[in-house]
């Protein structure tokens, strides 16, 4: 992985992380004023508010959804690609806030605080697949087995005694078609690996 996407996903993770902890104290230390800031800032665009509750149970629940996050964001932020499996698990509590506040939008009330939230968690939860794809597609681990299938990718397309007399098992095409992506871009090497994986499960 080059070291200026690792930088950047060290980056991206602390700054999660800190905005994690920075939320859930605000709502922990502030759940009304929370609900009636969301509240005043729906109302000019004709949502309904959501009302108060004094009931603490669903407080505590959220507090501890919101420690995990923010511990799991940490985690990643000290090494992304040693920590990388711990994305899909940030993901997937992301994505489960954004998919149940978009129901309750939907089939409860539409208050501004659902609607935002599933907006916000659904992106969350996208950023963390995408970082976790771009460790996937830049790992350096399954190079034998990238260049192996770009081998008999490149035979089929060019096999021995076909239109040429030599095919490509007979030259270096497959190095040269691997140096060209690398020079492309800094994750050319992770675009072919893309690309050759959807050939092979295409």
């Amino acid at each position: 992985m080059p070291d200026r996407i690792l930088g950047a996903l060290r980056v991206l993770f602390a700054g999660l992380a800190l905005a994690f902890a920075a939320t859930g104290l605000l709502f922990f230390l502030f759940p009304d004023g929370t609900v009636r800031a969301l509240n005043a800032a729906g109302s000019p665009l004709g949502f309904p508010p959501a009302p108060p509750s004094a009931l603490r149970f669903w407080l505590s629940l959220g507090l501890a959804y919101m420690v995990l996050v923010t511990l799991l964001a940490a985690q990643i932020a000290r090494d992304p690609r040693g920590h990388a499996h711990l994305m899909p698990l940030l993901a997937a509590g992301k994505a489960t806030s954004s998919l149940t506040c978009a129901g309750y939008f939907v089939f409860s009330l539409p208050a501004f605080l659902y609607l935002a939230n599933a907006l916000v968690d659904g992106a969350l939860a996208l950023v963390a697949l995408g970082a976790w794809a771009v460790v996937w597609a830049t790992d350096e681990a399954p190079a034998a087995r990238d260049a192996a299938l770009l081998r008999a990718v490149l035979d089929a397309l060019v096999p021995r005694g076909g239109p040429f007399p030599l095919g490509a098992a007979d030259t270096d095409l497959d190095a040269a078609l691997a140096r060209y992506f690398a020079r492309l871009h800094p994750l050319g090497p992770a675009g072919l690996r893309l690309l050759l994986r959807a050939i092979e499960y295409g």
